[in-house]
């Protein structure tokens, strides 16, 4: 008999906002391990349910256990406000380097920021500007295929943080 070993337990997951102000909630999007999973946000209390409700702003653990007892976790920040180095890792830039096309995504934000991305060559001059309605995920694509191989730049603006991130164009 052959016995396989299972996908890796992944834990993953997002807020949402609910009908309460300043109140959301979690839920766990595993994949891989052994099912049924239990879920926890504090390590030691586990749940049948990948939701958590009634949640402030805050940073929290998402805990998730396969049915091997495996344990796989993953950090959720609510955030009202966004810093410099909450925004910085926040956000995910791919492919880089690129052939030009390549998307950015920027998560864990409350959706009511107002985020703006600006593109600049390596000089300094914009080539392009965007302001987007922020939800609690954003992404935007973009399309350099038709600019030179060069190092540009992405700045990344939400409320009064920012962080800007190098595109290497190949």
């Amino acid at each position: 008999v052959d016995l396989e070993e299972p996908a890796e337990l992944v834990s993953a997951g997002y807020f949402q906002s609910t009908a309460t102000p300043d109140e959301f909630k979690i839920i766990a999007t595993p994949s891989g391990g052994s099912p049924a999973y239990q879920y926890s946000i504090d390590g030691t209390t586990y749940q049948g349910s990948s939701s958590f409700n009634g949640l402030a702003y805050g940073t929290y653990t998402l805990y998730i256990r396969d049915a091997n007892q495996c344990i796989a976790t993953t950090t959720i920040g609510i955030i009202s406000s966004v810093s410099d180095e909450a925004l910085e890792n926040s956000i995910s830039l791919y492919p880089n380097p690129t052939s030009g096309k390549f998307s950015v995504e920027i998560v864990g934000l409350a959706g009511d920021e107002a985020v703006s991305l600006e593109l600049t060559d390596i000089s300094g001059k914009l080539i392009e500007k965007r302001a987007v309605n922020a939800a609690t995920t954003v992404t935007e694509k973009f399309d350099l295929s038709n600019f030179s191989s060069a190092v540009y730049f992405l700045k990344v603006m939400a409320n009064d943080a920012s962080h800007t991130l190098k595109v290497t164009v190949n």
